[in-house]
C-alpha cells in the first residue's frame, strides 16, 4: 500500500505543480502513516534521577537514554524536573550558569547518511533560545545538521525536513543545547524519510508561481536600476551598475549597464519555476563589448553555464535548465568585465523559444531619492522619506498602489497615484516619487514600500519592493573616530563602506575581509616582488574608517609550505598560515608595510587564531582530511611570543606612535592555555594591547553572562599575574548569534515579495542579541568589538551564515538599524556600572558627553517599568520614542534612557 501510495504521488507531482502541492496538504498524512522512527525522546515522564558535579554540575531528570553532555569541560549549573501544567507533562531545564554551554545527548542508533530525515520539536522556550542537531559523538564533533529555535512564551511544535549527505562510519547523536534561564521540552523525535517523502515535505515550503505565468521574473526591465533581490558581488570595488537612459533595450526602455575593467559578478533576483519537474529555460538581451559569462544558481550553487561575447548590436541569449525540486530559489549571475547592457530578461516553463514578455501589462521599479548615500538604500532623519518610482508598459487609466510595513508589523497604505495624471508619454513609463513616511510616531528603523499597479480592481503588474533603512545621522559621519568602540569586517567596496559608516562603525579589521590588502602572501609573493593594494587601504581611510589591520600570513617561499607535502596542487585557505622559515623575512614585511602605510594605518595585529593548528602549521599529514593534517611546532605560545615581539619592534622602529596587538587570544580552555603560554614566554612585553576572539549563541545582556566568562578565558591569566595591567583589550573577532563554527544568521532581512520561500528569521530578536552582545562586552570595559563579519554575503539565494549588520544580498539588514542606534547613544560614553532594577532586568549605565545612559537588558521574560519623569527620555531598540502616554516598560528588547542626571542620581530614580 505505501509503495502504490508513493507511486501515485510522484505521478501526481510529474504532472503538475499545483497537483503536487495539493498532494502534500491532502494525502501527506497517510503518505507517512508508516514512518521509521530512529529516535523519540519523551520528556513528558519521570526518567532517571542524574546528579553530575564536574567542573560543571548538573542535577535532575531525564528520559531514558537521554544524557547530559557538559560538565566535564564546561562550568555550566543546570537543573531538569518533570512539570504538569494544563494536564500537559514536560521536562523544564534551568540553567543557572552558562559558561559556555549547556548541552544533552541521545545516542541514534541505524541512522543512514546520506538519508532524509524529518525532526519534530515539542517546546517552549518563555526566557531564551534552543539547538537541536545530528552531530558526531565523538571527536572531531562534527555537526552534520543543527536548528535554533527562538524563544517563544507559547508552546510550539517546530518540524525539519533534512538531508545528511557526507558519509561516515562515526557514531551519531541527537544532541539539544539550552540558553540561559528556562527551557520547557515535551518531546523530540527524528523520522527517517524516503526520497519522495522529503522532496514532498520541502518542496511543500516553497512558493512558486502559478503555472499561467508568462514570465518568472518580477522584474524583467531596469528603468531605475538593481532592483530588490539583485545585488553586485561582494568583491566589486570599481566601476559602476545602473540603468542607462541612452541605451534603450529592445523592451524600448532603459537598459542595466554594467560597467568595470576588473572581474565583476551581478546576481539577479530570486526566482521559481511554475513545475520543478519539467524543464525551463531563460533568455535576456544583451549587447556591450568584452567577454561575459552567465550561470544558473540553484541554492547558491552554480548548475549550468554559458559564456557569451557582447558586441555592439542587441542580440538574445539563454540557458535551458533543469531545476532541483527542493531549491529554494534560483537566480542568475552575469560575470565578467568591459561593458554589459541587460533588458528583457525572462523565464518561462519549456523547451519551446519565446520571444520576451513581461509577467504582467505593467511593471513598476523602485529606488532611493538620490542623497549623498542613496546607493546604500539608508536615509538619514533629515533626509524626506520618499523613493522614486518609474512604472512600465500598459498602464493607461490604471492606479499605482503602495503599502508601507515597519519592523514592528504594522502596515499602512500609501495614497494612490493616478498614472494618467502624471506626466510623461502615454503607454511609455510614468514616474515620481512615493512619501512613505506613514509612521511619524517610529520614525527609524527600517521599511519596506511595497509597490504595485491596479486597472478596473486587478492587480496587472508584479508586487514589487524595497526596502529602506532610517537612522540618525551617526556622531562621526565624515570625521576620524579613533577612540570609538564600534568596529567590524568588510571589504573595500565603496558601497559597504559607506553602509558600515553610515550605521556608526568606525573601524575595520582586515582579516578575511581584507587580508589580501595587507597580508604577506599576497604583498610578497616572490622575494622583493611587492604587490601593494593602495587604492583599497585608502578607499577606508577616505570615507573615515579607521584600519585595524593584520601582520599575517606567510607566502610559500617564506613559510613551511614550501617544506610540507600537502597532497594538494593548488593552495588552501590555511596554507596562507603556515608559520615564517624566517623572522627577519617577517620583520622586513612588517617595515614595509608599516612604513608605506605610516600616517594611514595607526594599529595592527599579529597574525590570526594561532591557538588552532591551523592557522599555526610547521607541517602536514596528508593523510589525515582538511585542518587534521596540520601539524604546530612543539612550543607554539614561544614561537607565537616571539612573532610578536619581531613584529612589534619592525613597527616601533618605523614610528613609535604606531599601535600593536599582541596576544590573539580566545575564549574556553584554549584562550585559558594559549594567554598562559604567550604570557609565560614574556609575550606581555611586546604589544600595546591584547585581543581575543568571542563567539557565542547565547543571549547576553545580564551580569555574569558568557561574555564574562569569555573575558576571564582569554585575559584573566594576565589580571591574575600582571596587577598593574593597565592595556586596552580588544575583542578583535566574533559575534553574539554564533558559536564560532556554524553562522545561524540567514539574512532574508525585511524582504517578503523577491523570497520564493517561507522566511523564518525573527528580524528583531537578530537585531537584539547583537546589540546585546556588544553591550556585554562594553560592560567588561573591552576599548573595540570588531563584529565577524559583514562580508559574508553572496547573493539572496544563499544563506549567509556569520553575516552581521548586512543581509545576504550586502544591503542593510534590521540588524544595522538597531546597531546604529546603541552606537548613536553609546559613542564617547565610558561603562559606570550595572545595577539590578526590576526582576531579572538591569540598567547597564554609561556617562560621558552630553549625559548619562542607562541601557536596560536583562532575561526575555524580564519586567521593569520606566519611572514617568521629565528627567528621562525613553527609546526602544531602534531608536524610536516611547510615547509619554504609553507606559515604558522593559520587554525582553533592549531599551535606551538618556538623562542629564549624573549616574548615581539616576539610579536612585530607577531603584525606587
Amino acid at each position: 500500500a505505501m509503495m502504490k501510495m508513493r507511486k501515485f504521488l510522484v505521478g501526481v507531482v510529474r504532472k503538475s505543480a499545483s497537483f503536487f502541492l495539493l498532494a502534500t496538504a491532502l494525502l501527506l498524512p497517510s503518505f507517512l502513516s508508516a514512518e521509521e522512527i530512529l529516535i523519540e525522546v519523551d520528556f513528558s515522564k519521570s526518567g532517571n534521577e542524574v546528579q553530575q558535579i564536574a567542573q560543571g554540575s548538573f542535577t535532575g531528570t531525564l528520559p531514558e537514554g537521554c544524557s547530559e553532555n557538559f560538565t566535564h569541560w564546561t562550568s555550566s549549573v543546570a537543573t531538569s524536573s518533570v512539570l504538569a501544567e494544563d494536564g500537559k507533562q514536560f521536562t523544564r531545564f534551568v540553567v543557572e550558569k552558562l559558561d559556555p554551554a549547556v548541552q544533552f545527548m541521545a545516542p541514534i542508533q541505524n541512522i543512514q547518511i546520506p538519508g532524509f530525515y524529518k525532526m519534530t520539536v515539542s517546546l517552549r522556550v518563555p526566557a531564551s533560545e534552543f539547538s537541536v542537531g545530528v552531530r558526531e559523538i565523538p571527536a572531531p564533533y562534527t555537526m552534520l545538521w543543527n536548528k535554533k529555535l527562538d524563544f517563544s512564551k507559547e508552546w510550539a511544535e517546530k518540524t525539519f525536513v533534512f538531508s545528511l549527505e557526507t558519509p561516515s562510519p562515526s557514531q551519531f547523536g541527537l544532541f539539544f543545547y539550552l540558553n540561559s534561564g528556562i527551557t520547557d521540552v515535551s518531546r523530540i523525535k527524528l523520522v527517517k524519510l524516503t526520497k519522495e517523502e522529503y522532496v514532498v515535505l520541502s518542496a511543500s515550503s516553497i512558493l512558486r508561481p502559478d503555472k499561467s505565468s508568462l514570465n518568472f521574473f518580477r522584474n524583467s526591465r531596469f528603468p531605475l536600476g538593481l532592483q530588490a533581490g539583485w545585488n553586485v558581488g561582494r568583491d566589486f570595488t570599481k566601476g559602476s551598475v545602473g540603468a542607462d537612459d541612452l541605451n534603450l533595450g529592445p523592451s524600448g526602455y532603459p537598459s542595466l549597464k554594467i560597467q568595470s575593467d576588473a572581474a565583476i559578478s551581478v546576481y539577479s533576483e530570486p526566482f521559481q519555476t511554475s513545475d520543478p519537474l519539467i524543464k525551463n529555460q531563460v533568455s535576456f538581451a544583451y549587447k556591450g563589448a568584452g567577454d561575459w559569462e552567465v550561470s544558473l544558481m540553484q541554492d547558491g550553487k552554480i548548475t549550468n553555464s554559458k559564456k557569451f561575447e557582447a558586441s555592439e548590436s542587441w542580440e538574445t541569449e539563454g540557458l535551458k535548465f533543469s531545476v532541483n525540486p527542493v531549491a529554494r530559489a534560483l537566480c542568475l549571475k552575469f560575470s565578467g568585465n568591459g561593458i554589459l547592457h541587460l533588458d528583457s530578461l525572462r523565464a518561462y516553463t519549456g523547451m519551446e523559444a519565446h520571444p520576451y514578455m513581461p509577467a504582467g501589462k505593467a511593471e513598476v521599479a523602485l529606488a532611493p531619492v538620490k542623497s549623498e548615500i542613496s546607493d546604500t538604500r539608508i536615509q538619514f532623519e533629515d533626509e524626506p522619506p520618499k523613493i522614486k518610482y518609474c512604472v512600465t508598459g500598459d498602464f493607461e487609466a490604471a492606479v499605482l498602489k503602495a503599502r508601507t510595513t515597519n519592523l514592528y508589523g504594522k502596515e499602512m497604505n500609501v495614497s494612490d497615484v493616478k498614472l494618467g495624471e502624471v506626466p510623461g508619454e502615454k503607454g511609455k513609463s510614468a514616474s515620481g516619487v512615493i512619501d512613505f513616511g506613514v509612521f511619524p510616531d517610529t520614525p527609524y528603523g527600517q521599511f519596506r514600500l511595497e509597490a504595485w499597479v491596479e486597472k478596473d480592481g486587478e492587480r496587472i503588474s508584479p508586487m514589487n519592493e524595497i526596502v529602506i533603512t532610517r537612522l540618525k545621522r551617526p556622531r562621526y559621519w565624515g570625521k576620524d573616530a579613533p577612540h570609538s568602540p564600534f568596529g567590524s569586517h568588510f571589504l573595500a567596496s565603496p558601497l559597504t563602506i559607506k553602509t558600515m559608516k553610515a550605521g556608526g562603525v568606525n573601524w575595520a579589521r582586515l582579516h578575511d575581509a581584507g587580508t589580501d590588502y595587507i597580508g604577506w602572501f599576497w604583498l610578497e609573493p616572490e622575494k622583493g616582488d611587492w604587490k601593494f593594494r593602495d587604492d583599497e587601504i585608502n578607499r577606508y581611510r577616505e570615507n573615515k574608517i579607521k584600519i585595524f589591520a593584520q601582520l599575517g600570513t606567510a607566502p610559500k617561499w617564506a613559510s613551511y609550505l614550501s617544506k610540507v607535502d600537502t597532497g594538494r596542487n593548488w593552495i588552501s585557505y590555511h596554507d596562507h598560515y603556515f608559520q615564517p622559515l624566517s623572522l627577519d623575512d617577517f620583520a622586513n614585511y612588517a617595515k614595509t608595510v608599516s612604513a608605506r602605510y605610516k600616517g594611514v594605518i595607526d594599529e595592527y595585529f599579529v597574525w590570526n587564531e594561532p591557538w588552532i593548528k591551523a592557522w599555526w602549521g610547521v607541517a602536514y599529514d596528508k593523510t589525515k582530511p582538511g585542518t587534521d593534517g596540520h601539524i604546530t611546532s612543539e612550543a607554539p605560545e614561544a614561537d607565537f611570543a616571539k612573532l610578536m615581539k619581531t613584529a612589534y619592534q619592525s613597527v616601533k622602529s618605523v614610528d613609535p606612535t604606531i599601535k600593536v596587538s599582541g596576544f590573539n587570544t580566545t575564549s574556553g580552555s584554549s584562550g585559558r592555555n594559549w594567554t598562559k603560554g604567550v604570557f609565560d614566554a614574556g609575550g606581555l612585553d611586546f604589544c600595546d594591547m591584547v585581543d581575543y576572539h568571542f563567539y557565542t549563541p547565547s543571549d547576553t545582556g545580564v551580569p555574569g553572562d558568557h561574555s564574562s566568562a569569555a573575558y576571564n578565558d582569554a585575559i584573566g591569566y594576565i589580571l591574575k599575574n600582571a596587577p598593574d595591567f593597565a592595556k586596552p583589550i580588544y575583542m578583535s573577532e566574533g559575534q553574539g548569534t554564533s558559536n564560532g563554527s556554524t553562522g545561524d544568521s540567514c539574512g532574508d532581512g525585511l524582504y517578503k515579495n523577491c523570497l520564493t520561500w517561507k522566511s523564518e528569521e525573527n528580524l528583531v530578536l537578530a537585531a537584539d542579541k547583537t546589540c546585546r552582545y556588544v553591550l556585554s562586552l562594553l560592560s567588561e570595559k573591552v576599548a573595540k568589538v570588531f563584529l565577524y563579519s559583514a562580508h559574508c554575503y553572496q547573493n539572496m539565494t544563499t544563506i549567509a551564515s556569520f553575516i552581521v549588520l548586512l543581509g545576504a544580498d550586502g544591503y542593510p539588514h534590521p540588524s544595522l538599524a538597531a546597531y546604529s542606534n546603541m552606537a548613536w547613544h553609546l559613542e564617547d560614553k565610558k561603562f559606570v556600572k550595572v545595577v539590578p532594577v526590576g526582576k531579572n532586568a538591569f540598567a547597564y549605565l554609561f556617562e560621558g558627553k552630553d549625559g548619562t545612559i542607562a541601557v536596560i537588558s536583562g532575561t526575555r521574560d524580564g519586567i521593569f517599568a520606566v519611572p514617568d519623569s521629565d528627567d528621562i527620555i525613553v527609546s526602544d531598540l531602534f531608536g524610536n520614542p516611547l510615547q509619554k502616554e504609553e507606559k515604558a516598560e522593559f520587554n525582553g528588547m533592549l531599551i535606551y534612557l538618556s538623562s542629564a542626571l549624573p549616574p548615581d542620581k539616576l539610579e536612585e530614580l530607577l531603584c525606587r
